[in-house]
């Protein structure tokens, strides 16, 4: 299947090499944010295994320091990589929040980025599976996803879960804001880029004629 041409091309529609750095970007930003969040939960009595949940975020880690190697190097890259590292962080999340409360954990409100993410790196049909593949990740992750507890078996207090909402959505709305205006700024790029070229174009093509048009008048000439 040609990722590239299977319908509306991304709304940033940019080499596969630089939509790969978008996405480690946002990672990066997301697996501190997820190993503050632990610690934090950690030191509040918050019980959660820790060990696998950790084993997820450095496994992230790992996929990351591969992938920057080979843009570093100047591999060639698919474009079905694109669709794919969105998934694997689709996938780990889920894991991370499946460990630690599901749609009781505030950090619930992350799985927007990735239907963001998706709407702006991919094409049309691929991101629109991707947001329902969120949907039905959600809904199977509230579904199986223990509650979360505190160490001592009680549940976690009232004022600890509305502070996570509020850094949640502090958060949530902080790199919501920074994709969406880093997006917008690689687009005016692009957009530049195709006037330019486009600009480039008339001109080779005004040359072209004059050059077609001084032949034939030295031609008549002669």
């Amino acid at each position: 299947m040609d990722f590239q041409t299977a319908a509306t091309p991304p709304i940033l529609d940019l080499p596969v090499a630089d939509r790969l750095r978008q996405i480690l970007r946002l990672r990066t930003v997301a697996n501190v944010a997820q190993l503050a969040a632990i610690g934090v939960a950690h030191a509040a009595g918050v019980a959660l295994p820790l060990g696998p949940m950790v084993a997820v975020i450095a496994v992230l880690i790992a996929v990351s320091v591969w992938t920057w190697r080979r843009l570093a190097v100047g591999a060639p890259f698919r474009a079905a990589e694109v669709p794919a590292q969105i998934l694997l962080d689709l996938f780990a999340f889920s894991l991370l929040l499946g460990a630690s409360g599901g749609a009781g954990n505030p950090f619930v409100l992350f799985f927007l980025l990735h239907v963001v993410v998706a709407a702006l790196l991919l094409p049309s049909r691929l991101a629109a599976g991707c947001a329902a593949l969120v949907v039905l990740t959600a809904a199977a992750t509230a579904a199986v996803a223990p509650p979360l507890r505190l160490v001592d078996g009680g549940p976690p207090p009232a004022d600890l879960i509305a502070v996570g909402y509020g850094l949640s959505f502090t958060l949530t709305t902080a790199v919501l804001t920074w994709v969406i205006v880093g997006a917008v700024a690689a687009f005016r790029v692009q957009q530049q880029l195709l006037e330019s070229a486009a600009q480039k174009s008339v001109n080779d093509a005004a040359l072209l004629h004059m050059g077609t048009l001084a032949a034939g008048a030295a031609h008549e000439m002669g």
